[in-house]
């Protein structure tokens, strides 16, 4: 095996790592998304480059205007490849900033992107600080069969609820496995219950969140990003 290409997780060091070793090779990670309107993939140097031929990506502040390299702002796509459905000018929810120097020993003319990669999405906030993203928290729900939707309700700082709507008779089952998890995941300072309910939480729009958070614990502005989206990168 020549190289290993990584996707849709996010790559940790340690991860990065021990593939690397395991399978004695390099790896190159690359930030992507489902809708098909961005590609940002990693070269030779461990910088990232927007793929031009895939999208255009424009970099945007808050007031739609374009951010200075090196200032984060939101990641606009424009997509060149689904001709039955494209996506001009459409804002994902990451953020990022162009990389103050243009130039990489790739040799590649393609612009660099930093992607932070910050989703506006619902996050869940521990009383200790920590932050955790849909991405992380999603990884308890793997192996569940018997839940047609799963969401975590926070309505309260250190207090979580795993709310399942069920899909078959041992739904029950599924449902505490998840609490045990996402209980690893969080710490014995956070508690987590569990219950089943006939419909799952949706927004307006038909959206139905992972995770429903409704309180910011003290502290907040101290808080740092348990994981990043690589969704990519």
């Amino acid at each position: 095996m020549r190289v290993v290409f990584t996707d849709g997780e996010p790559l940790y060091p340690r991860l990065r790592e021990s593939i690397e070793q395991a399978f004695d090779t390099r790896v190159f990670d690359l930030y992507g998304n489902t809708e098909l309107c961005g590609l940002i993939h990693e070269c030779e140097a461990h910088r990232l480059h927007v793929m031009p031929d895939y999208s255009y990506l424009e970099i945007l502040d808050e007031h739609d205007q374009p951010v200075a390299p090196g200032v984060e702002g939101f990641l606009i796509w424009s997509g060149f490849i689904n001709d039955t459905m494209p996506l001009i000018r459409y804002r994902i929810g990451d953020r990022g900033c162009w990389d103050p120097d243009p130039s990489c020993t790739c040799g590649r003319a393609f612009r660099r992107v930093i992607p932070t990669i910050t989703r506006e999405s619902d996050l869940l906030r521990c009383p200790d600080g920590r932050i955790f993203s849909p991405r992380a928290l999603n990884q308890a729900l793997k192996g569940a069969k018997t839940l047609r939707f799963c969401q975590i309700i926070q309505e309260h700082p250190g207090q979580v609820l795993v709310r399942g709507v069920a899909s078959d008779l041992e739904a029950s089952d599924d449902l505490m496995t998840i609490r045990k998890n996402l209980q690893e995941i969080l710490g014995k300072n956070v508690s987590v219950s569990a219950m089943l309910a006939d419909t799952p939480i949706v927004r307006p729009g038909g959206k139905i969140p992972l995770i429903i958070q409704s309180s910011i614990p003290d502290g907040d502005s101290a808080a740092t990003v348990s994981s990043l989206e690589s969704s990519g990168a």
